[in-house]
């Protein structure tokens, strides 16, 4: 799907009820108005929303006019005057016009002043087109205002909903749709303050899907791209201490081993922080192989054994062979417990890929696997920063392009950054939220 179907994907999911949770605390809204039939409504609502018609959540609407243009003295004054051209599909803010009357142009036209932090939309031509006025504006007959009951309506709620429709309009030289047809409309109303997280959570959304949307025209490619590079992005952020605050009553990391030169080291880190070699942040150890011809390594083995093909960026929960304890002692197998970083050693394809046990087990020689200190470092974040990194491990591969490897010695030598460990904590959980939010919009799949 391209940019505007993944958006108005999202912005679907969000006036049904699908994108932020529903809160124990918060009061049901009021039926208002008579409840539509079931065969009325579009689709359903959460328990505690209700449909309502527009005419019920607005205290007032007016269309405007246009002064003549053939009297000067109607134009060119300090009072902002609005028509179609000054709404913008793109944003929902309107805060100036091209074009401004004087005061003996309002009194001497059908125009109207909207005062302003309310609705005004397109009624003939731009049916799609929908604001905020941020600022007190005249307008012409193409657009019509509306004053929400704001103790009822967030205003961004309903610009969100408006967003989602599809008008036909009528007219046969210009298309326009009707003031009693939009006050019939049946707008879906949830609690005032979910409204408001529900525009939060858009209003997060909207610049990844914008940021990340405009370089991809063709659907595969989208699919493909958009969240690898989203997700990358926000690794980069926190890799550099841009995704969660540092905290003041947190203590500032001591310095593990030697600190780098300034030219080690790919870009500046907060202060508290400090760039630490690999190998400071617990055990690494590569594995091995028994022997293939003694079957007392491998028949009825009950202890997972990982090959290095097994490890894709992601938390390994099986293996597909099992050796014997025999094979763990005399093979001087590593038994790595839940929770150890693998990285893969060796492979085209595969060396650098990045691993994090969900279950104790020993590995081949061509996977090595860290024991983290959780003093030191968080396994999880250690799996993160080597996720960011992982280009940087690649490139240190050795080999031919048939049988790369990346040596026990260049991944401890590496220098990654290493923030306190409350903030570790922080930024691991910030990323797996932001990295589900990507996986759901890139799971949306256009109305």
């Amino acid at each position: 799907m391209n940019k505007k179907q993944l958006w108005n994907s999202i912005l679907q999911q969000a006036i049904s009820g699908k994108l932020v949770p529903q809160l124990d605390t918060e009061a049901a809204v009021e039926q208002i108005g008579t409840a539509p039939a079931p065969d009325e409504v579009p689709f359903e609502l959460p328990e505690k929303w209700k449909w309502v018609q527009l005419k019920h959540l607005n205290l007032a609407s007016f269309s405007g006019g246009t002064p003549t243009k053939n009297n000067p003295d109607y134009w060119n004054g300090t009072i902002p005057w609005a028509s179609i051209k000054d709404l913008s599909v793109d944003s929902e803010e309107l805060n100036a016009t091209k074009d401004h009357i004087t005061e003996k142009g309002v009194a001497n036209s059908s125009t109207k002043l909207v005062e302003a932090n309310n609705i005004i939309v397109g009624m003939r031509m731009g049916l799609d087109k929908i604001a905020i006025n941020k600022i007190s504006v005249a307008i012409n007959q193409d657009l019509r205002a509306f004053y929400l009951d704001y103790k009822l309506i967030d205003p961004k709620f309903f610009i969100k909903f408006y967003k989602t429709l599809r008008f036909e309009g009528s007219g046969t030289t210009v298309k326009g749709i009707k003031k009693n047809e939009l006050m019939v409309l049946l707008v879906p109303l949830p609690p005032l303050e979910e409204q408001r997280r529900i525009v939060t959570k858009l209003d997060e959304l909207k610049p990844l899907v914008d940021q990340f949307g405009e370089a991809y025209d063709k659907l595969s490619e989208l699919e493909a791209d958009f969240p690898r590079k989203l997700k990358a992005s926000i690794l980069q952020a926190a890799m550099q201490g841009k995704l969660v605050p540092q905290q003041d009553t947190e203590p500032a990391v001591e310095q593990l081993g030697p600190a780098p030169s300034p030219d080690e080291v790919p870009f500046a880190l907060p202060e508290k922080w400090k760039w630490v070699q690999a190998k400071y942040m617990g055990s690494w150890k590569s594995g091995a192989t028994p022997r293939r011809d003694n079957a007392e390594f491998w028949k009825n083995g009950t202890v997972p054994w990982l090959k290095t093909g097994e490890v894709s960026n992601g938390l390994v929960l099986a293996t597909e062979e099992f050796v014997t304890e025999k094979a763990v002692k005399q093979a001087r197998l590593r038994l790595n417990p839940e929770g150890s970083v693998l990285i893969a050693m060796y492979g085209t394809g595969t060396v650098g890929n990045i691993g994090i046990l969900g279950i104790p087990c020993t590995t081949n020689q061509a996977c090595c696997a860290c024991i983290t200190d959780s003093y030191v470092v968080i396994n999880w974040f250690l799996f993160y920063v080597l996720i960011a990194f992982r280009a940087l491990l690649i490139n240190k591969a050795a080999g031919t392009t048939n049988l790369q490897n990346l040596s026990k010695d260049k991944i401890e030598k590496i220098w990654v950054p290493l923030p306190p460990l409350e903030e570790q904590r922080r930024i691991v959980e910030r990323i797996e939220q932001l990295f589900a939010e990507v996986d759901k919009m890139s799971a949306c799949k256009a109305p």
